[in-house]
């Protein structure tokens, strides 16, 4: 399981990006076909489907010219973490199966002792 460390980041850019639906076609170089945003308490979720964008090529082997479909369901429970489920439906596969996965977003500081600051 890998992990990735993005700094100086902000945590409001996890959930403007969960009703922000433009930025999927520039970002993600996805087609939106749905999109929904339901907010209750602490929680913004967002039920999202989406088609490849054949003016883009990225040079993956799965798509193989075909359409790929992506289905999401991402919950951000702020202000510290969003669940997304994703399901994929890749055009080389047969139509029963998908690329399921499950991606866990967490926000907090990140506190760096290598900047020079001494208390």
């Amino acid at each position: 399981m890998g992990r990735d460390l993005v700094q100086n980041s902000n945590c409001r850019e996890v959930v403007d990006n969960v009703v922000d639906m433009a930025h999927f076609f520039y970002i993600h170089f996805a087609f939106p076909t749905f999109f929904k945003n339901v907010l209750e308490g602490h929680v913004a979720a967002q039920y999202l489907t989406t088609k490849s964008r054949p003016d883009v090529s990225t040079g993956s082997n799965y798509a193989d010219g075909g359409e790929t479909t992506l289905r999401s369901e991402a919950a951000y429970y702020g202000p510290s973490y969003m669940i997304d489920y994703l399901s994929a439906r890749l055009p080389r596969h047969d139509d029963a199966e998908r690329a399921d996965q499950t991606v866990t977003t967490r926000s907090r500081p990140i506190l760096s002792c290598s900047s020079g600051a001494r208390s």
